[in-house]
């Protein structure tokens, strides 16, 4: 099962854009390598999903709340269950 990260997308892309920041600027905030940039912008597309890892840079470089992540993580992982469980 692939877990579909709607909610945890949205909220990457919320927080980076009230924090004013460029994807490029974000990637830089989080530290990660400039050449990440694309996969910032993958993330807020829900292309691809967050490493639990890169989520702990995520909410350490943006002081977002910690419970507001971790509850965008669980809704993801329960619809995506969810979704397996029913056959869509």
């Amino acid at each position: 099962m692939k877990i579909k990260p709607n909610r945890i997308s949205k909220l990457v892309k919320l927080k980076r854009l009230e924090l004013g920041l460029s994807q490029a600027e974000l990637t830089k905030l989080i530290g990660w390598n400039k050449n990440n940039t694309q996969y910032i912008s993958n993330i807020e597309r829900g292309t691809c999903s967050f490493p639990p890892g890169s989520i702990v840079d995520f909410v350490r470089a943006t002081n977002i709340d910690t419970e507001t992540v971790v509850l965008a993580l669980v809704d993801d992982y329960r619809d995506s269950l969810i979704g397996a469980l029913n056959g869509t």
